[in-house]
């Protein structure tokens, strides 16, 4: 290396820097298009670590949003409030909602780095959900998930524990199917562990340090905690976990997933703990659920024998189980889906799964072998099937009643096309013994 560019300081790089300077340029001027496509280019670079560029990037978003404000503010016959907005004074106007592009071209190259002003991520979290409750269209849609994927996902990974901030990124994610979700998240999965773009090209988190070091320091924290998790101090260590996964939830529950595959104990105790979650870290439990039950084609299933199931399925769907019946706020369309698929590919061990969730949610066992005492009971009336066919209280009767609610809507949610109860049905009829 030259002397000369060891002794360069970052005052001279900065001035000396035309690149940056001419983005710098075309925002101002408000040339969008040559700005992104400069920004493009240099993306491996992550422009928008330089302090300048980004504290530019950062005030034109604001005023974006500002501008919104007071047009609606205006709108209704009264004057900018100023410090009200900060006591919640201020009142809402009939503007138009919908965000113009500029602002979605601020966020794609403001990237992770929105982190740095939490009421700017506030702000623009409250107007990516108004925007997509207005347009409700695809193009909307596609805007507002490209929004979470480059921006909003990755900026919260750096954001200290903070539970307000997540609240108000699952008020954006809350308003897409689950589908959409769970790509997102996925993404957000492959950014944390440093993977590349599956699609070839070369995104600006990728490999960011900044993610992949707050990955190792939480996936570290994590462990700490569930050395020390036993029945009792799930109440401390349920809020340490809590507090984990407020921020970085995949690098929590892959971790906590991948130990409870190994360790069946650790069930009841870690179910336990996760009453301190909010809902979107359900949310991205059950999706990780979902990957591990159904992207481990490289595990098998069986053990050697042939007859018994694996221990880290057995677990899992335990696990399961356990989760469904304790938390409403599961996602159970996606874990019935994903048993309907494996199903339509004749893929039966997975039925066990099943066989959890409905005997925790609704108490109902599969008995193969009865007595002749049990087979008399049957005839009997309500009181007496529960008691001769119930082996084991997983629950009191109102919390049964309300799991049996919650599992019908799930396989009966949507139009009749989209209804899981007669796939599901038939797949299982279909299945080979």
């Amino acid at each position: 290396v030259p002397p000369e560019v060891l002794a360069t300081t970052e005052e001279d790089f900065e001035s000396e820097n035309q690149k940056l300077s001419l983005i710098m340029g075309f925002v101002e001027m408000g040339h969008w298009s040559q700005a992104k496509a400069l920004f493009d280019h240099l993306a491996p670079l992550d422009p928008a670590s330089y302090p300048a560029l980004n504290s530019l990037l950062m005030s034109k978003l604001e005023l974006l949003l500002m501008g919104k404000e007071v047009a609606g503010a205006c709108k209704s016959g009264n004057e900018w409030p100023g410090n009200k907005e900060e006591e919640g004074e201020l009142e809402q106007g009939e503007a138009d909602p919908r965000l113009p592009d500029q602002t979605f071209t601020l966020l794609d190259m403001l990237t992770l780095r929105i982190y740095q002003d939490i009421r700017l991520f506030t702000r623009t979290c409250w107007a990516l959900k108004s925007h997509l409750e207005a347009s409700k269209s695809a193009e909307a849609q596609a805007q507002v998930e490209q929004a979470l994927e480059s921006s909003l996902l990755p900026a919260l990974t750096l954001i200290p524990c903070n539970p307000a901030a997540t609240n108000e990124v699952w008020g954006v994610l809350s308003l897409l199917p689950y589908a959409s979700r769970f790509r997102l998240y996925g993404t957000w999965r492959d950014k944390l562990l440093g993977l590349e773009d599956k699609e070839g090209g070369q995104g600006v988190f990728a490999a960011s340090p900044l993610l992949v070091a707050r990955g190792k320091m939480t996936s570290n924290e994590c462990r700490k905690i569930m050395r020390r998790l036993s029945k009792e101090n799930l109440k401390e260590m349920g809020r340490k976990l809590g507090k984990l996964a407020h921020s970085d939830p995949v690098t929590v529950f892959s971790l906590i997933l991948s130990q409870i595959e190994v360790y069946s104990n650790m069930i009841v105790p870690v179910v336990d703990a996760l009453k301190y979650l909010t809902p979107m870290a359900y949310d991205v439990l059950t999706y990780l659920i979902v990957v591990n039950l159904g992207g481990r084609g490289q595990l098998a299933k069986l053990k050697e024998d042939g007859t018994n199931v694996s221990l880290w399925l057995s677990s899992l769907a335990t696990f399961c189980g356990h989760l469904t019946r304790k938390y409403s706020t599961v996602e159970l369309t996606a874990l019935l889906q994903l048993l309907v698929n494996k199903l339509k590919d004749s893929q039966s061990v997975d039925l066990l799964v099943l066989k959890e969730i409905i005997g925790r949610m609704t108490g109902v066992e599969v008995l193969q072998d009865l007595s002749a005492d049990q087979l008399e009971a049957v005839a009997g009336g309500d009181t007496l099937r529960t008691e001769a066919l119930t082996f084991a209280q997983v629950g009191s009767a109102k919390s049964l009643v309300k799991g049996a609610s919650r599992l019908k809507d799930a396989m009966l949610v949507g139009s009749k096309e989209e209804c899981l109860l007669a796939p599901l049905l038939v797949f299982i009829a279909q299945q080979r013994t």
